[in-house]
Parts: structure tokens; sequence; C-alpha cells
């Protein structure tokens, strides 16, 4: 059962693709009259006892598209196969015979049935060009759609997509026939920290790089467990096995398939995770450490959010072409910027990272550049370093 609210508006039509000749109604009739089967008494007798009318014509429908009482009306009609070609007609459908035996006062989704349709003025020439039942044309060749105007576009839309699967695919046209819905539902994440959040000189909020976990990457900023401050690492909401289909499992911020979404998703829960810590200190100075991946991660937060930031860290990582240095990106940020990479950095060679620092210099922020000898890695001396200058930009 299916009823016309829950159906799609690129469905909602009927397709009507024969009609009954006047001199085949009676013996019609006779078929009603043999079967046993009576879905609704009084339809039956109606149908029975009908005589056509000039304004009314007898048409075979195939699949009907949802559950829909009798009388129903339609104010258009088009060519299936070409659904420009329509008029606006205002049509009834007065008598439903359910698999063209069962007269009924309604219309069942996914039967065929035989209607007693009514016009409003003189039927157009479209109606003419019906094949007539049990007549040698092919069913199919050429049909009509019966519908309201309003779905039109929706149906007219949904039509010529499924011509092209069929192009495509012929018969196998439906395997690959799909919409995408996209629903928003909630999501349990990980967030680590260290240290006392209300008594914390420095708020520390630190993104992990592509394959990482948040506690595996805490773990390596031992050098700034201390007192003065308190780190919080959010993990990125899609946790993964690394190599093959068990192990090691690493998280991602995001991946080229819908990276829109997984960008909104997780500023979203990048706001979160600073309203959950953040208001408890007040007086804290907030610094945004982003490591590889994490580093356009916290380019794109601090583009969108409204939440204040003291200093940013890009370090190992590259600033996301799809934010602007001198746009909304650094509104927020009271302090300078630091970008720090190794000079054996595997993914980061000189060119790279100059390319990187003029970007950085484009926000009109004072610009920081940490280079030390390492490779693509988290080093605790460079930490320290980042520490003491950002507490001497005060």
């Amino acid at each position: 059962m299916l009823s016309e609210e829950k159906c799609e508006r690129s469905q909602k039509y009927l397709s009507v693709v024969a009609f009954l000749p006047d001199l085949k109604i009676d013996g019609w009739k006779k078929r009603v009259q043999l079967s046993k089967r009576t879905l609704a008494k009084k339809a039956n007798e109606k149908f029975l006892t009908w005589k056509k009318s000039p304004d009314e014509l007898v048409v075979y429908s195939s699949y009907a598209y949802a559950d829909v009482n009798l009388p129903k009306k339609f104010d258009c009609v088009f060519e299936e196969k070409n659904p420009e070609n329509y008029r606006l007609i205002n049509t009834e459908i007065r008598q439903s015979i359910w698999n063209g035996t069962h007269p009924c006062d309604f219309i069942e989704h996914g039967h065929n049935h035989i209607f007693v349709l009514g016009f409003e003025k003189e039927m157009d020439e479209l109606w003419s060009k019906l094949p007539e039942v049990g007549s040698d044309a092919v069913l199919g060749s050429f049909n009509l759609g019966l519908c309201n105007s309003d779905d039109l576009s929706f149906i007219s839309e949904r039509i010529k997509k499924v011509a092209k699967l069929r192009d495509l695919y012929g018969t196998d046209y439906w395997k690959h026939d799909m919409e995408e819905k996209k629903i928003k539902t909630e999501k349990t994440a990980r967030v680590f920290t260290v240290g006392d959040v209300e008594k914390a000189q420095n708020i520390w909020i630190l993104c992990h790089g592509y394959g990482q976990l948040a506690s595996d990457f805490l773990s390596k900023f031992s050098e700034l467990y201390t007192y003065k401050n308190f780190l919080i690492c959010p993990e990125g909401l899609h946790r993964f096995y690394t190599k093959g289909f068990s192990g090691r499992v690493g998280a991602s911020w995001m991946t080229k398939e819908e990276r829109q979404d997984d960008i909104d998703d997780y500023i979203a829960w990048m706001d979160t995770v600073y309203e959950n810590f953040v208001p408890k200190n007040t007086t804290a100075k907030i610094i945004v450490l982003g490591f590889s991946q994490g580093g356009a991660t916290v380019c794109r937060w601090l583009e969108k959010t409204s939440h204040k930031t003291d200093h940013l860290v890009l370090y190992a990582s590259t600033f996301p072409t799809d934010v602007v240095p001198s746009g909304n990106f650094t509104r927020y940020i009271k302090g300078k910027l630091f970008f720090a990479a190794g000079n054996e950095d595997e993914f980061l060679n000189e060119d790279e990272k100059n390319k990187q620092i003029e970007l950085l210099k484009a926000s009109g922020k004072e610009v920081e550049v940490i280079s030390f000898i390492g490779k693509h890695e988290i080093y605790g001396e460079v930490l320290k370093q980042i520490e003491g200058n950002a507490d001497d930009a005060d």
C-alpha cells in the first residue's frame, strides 16, 4: 500500500496504454459478470448498468502509482515518451475496474486497471493516438500520462533520466536507477584531554592527521603535559582499518566522497568541542594546532566558526585551497600564525613550504616560521619552541 501523500512527486502519474472501443464495452461487461469475485458491490452494479456518454472514454492503465479513492481528478495529460508534449485538460476517473475484471471505487497501488474517464471539454487529439485494446499495435508504443500540472516538471525529469539509463544499460537500467537522499543523524565522537581546564594558562586544541587516532596523537604532546596547559584532542568522525580488514585503526576528517558534507560535519563537531571546554576558563590563551590533514581541518573550521582563538599553528600541513587567506579565515584569531615543517618532510618540499608561508602571509597576520631537522612527525622540542614563542607573543 502506498498513499498519494507518501508517493514521490516524480512518480505521481497514471500511465494509459490503450483504449477500449465502444463495440467492446458490452463484451467486457460480460467478463466482469463471469468473475466470481466482487470487490465493491455498488461499483460492480454501477459498471454493469452504466451506459457510456459522449464525454467519456474507457482506457487501460498499467501499474497505479498509489492507492487513490474515486472519483479522482487530473488537470494534465502528456505524451509519456515526450513529456514536453502536454495539454492542460481537466479529466476525471469516474469508474475503476481492478485488474480489468473487478469494478471498485478505488485505484490500488501496483495494479493494472480499466478506467472510465470523463472530460470537462472535448477530448484532445492526443487521445486518438492511443492503440486499441487487443489490436496488433504494440502496447507501450504510445502511452499517455495523467497527472496534475504541479507535478509535471518532476515527472518529466524522472522520465528523461530513466530514458537515458535505458539507452546506457538496456533492460538492466533499473540496477542503476538510484536517488540519493541525505539524512542528518547523531553520532558519538571521541575527544581526549590532558590537564585541568579551569587552572590552565593555555588551552590547546589539537587536530591529528590522516589515519591517526586522537589518543595516539595526544600522546605525542607529552612535552606539554604541565600544569599550565590543557590539551584537547578531538578525533575525526571517520574510523577505518588502515590496512585490510583488521588490525590497526585510524581516523580521518574527510575524503573526496561527499567532501562538503564531511567538512560541514567536522566544523559542527569542532564547535561542539570548543563549547564543551573553552568557556570553563575565560582567561586562558587558546592555541589551535593542526597536523597534516588536521591543518586543513582547523583552517576550514576557523573560517566558519565565530569562536575566538589566540594563535594558529600549521604543523607539517598545507593551507586548504578552498579557504581564502585574506577572507574570514583570521577574523577571530587574535595573535599570530605559526608554520612548522621539517627539512626531511616527505610531503612538503622547499617550494611547497615557501608557497604555504606566502599564503599565510596573505592573511595580513604576523607569521612565524619554525624550521627543524626532522620528518613528517611531531617533535617535543618543536612543541616547546612553539609554546615559548606563543607566550612571548603576548
